[in-house]
């Protein structure tokens, strides 16, 4: 008979508590990232401060220091530019009567990445990965961890709230906005300029891809109020989302 009762001997491997980047609740508590209420996409910038080197995959890219080092560089999340990159605007089909009298376009919104890049620049800004290394995730890589870690633990928690959408018409025939340049029909310039409560539109016609993912693409529906045949617009939005 065997003096002791040890079955299997084996050894233990300790391991990066980030290893696993998604939050799992236990029966005590949980941990969880404290995140805004109500998130505002508006044309405020965001700032941080990070190490990247470009087409270097063996470096701290991403890393933080526990505070700022001059060795960082400086980066800033322009929110103006984040919209304009995640939308586009396009004829809707329609006849050739409303395409002159009652032009209407359709705007494409993916809020699901611009929600994704903002909470990204604001974890950077609050440096809440500082001083973690690429050895500390499983895919040596911080800042694909950070979008892991907002994919699989934040994005759940909000929904799409409300678009603000500003509209301001120029008159084609007679220019005085942009006197130096030739005026296109059915050519709609996307503006932060014109972010005043004159040009705000009421009653958007909101639709979006999903009933269930409350993150999947906005279509605002819009008609024109002015005829194509004497005016276009310029035009800009805001959006918001809120917690849920």
């Amino acid at each position: 008979m065997k003096e002791n009762l040890q079955l299997k001997k084996f050894t233990t491997e300790k391991v990066h508590g980030v290893y696993n980047i998604v939050e799992e609740p236990t029966f005590f508590c949980s941990k969880v990232m404290d995140i805004e209420d109500i998130v505002e996409i508006t044309d405020k910038s965001i700032e941080y401060y990070q190490i990247y080197e470009n087409g270097n995959p063996y470096n701290n890219n991403g890393y933080q220091y526990f505070v700022k080092n001059f060795t960082e560089q400086f980066y800033i999340l322009d929110a103006v530019k984040l919209k304009l990159n995640n939308h586009n605007i396009v004829l809707v089909q329609q006849s050739s009567l409303d395409e002159q009298f009652n032009t209407k376009w359709q705007i494409q919104i993916n809020v699901k990445t611009i929600l994704t890049e903002y909470l990204f620049a604001k974890i950077k800004e609050a440096r809440t990965f500082k001083s973690m290394k690429p050895s500390n995730f499983i895919n040596n890589n911080i800042n694909q961890s950070v979008y892991d870690y907002i994919t699989n633990n934040l994005l759940d928690r909000y929904r799409f709230s409300k678009l603000d959408l500003f509209v301001q018409y120029i008159d084609i025939k007679n220019n005085q906005l942009y006197s130096d340049l030739a005026i296109k029909q059915y050519d709609p310039m996307y503006s932060s300029s014109i972010e005043l409560d004159e040009y705000i539109v009421k009653n958007l016609n909101l639709q979006q891809d999903s009933l269930v993912d409350t993150l999947a693409d906005v279509y605002v529906l819009y008609s024109q109020i002015k005829p194509s045949t004497d005016y276009k617009f310029d035009y800009y939005f805001n959006v918001y989302f809120e917690k849920i």
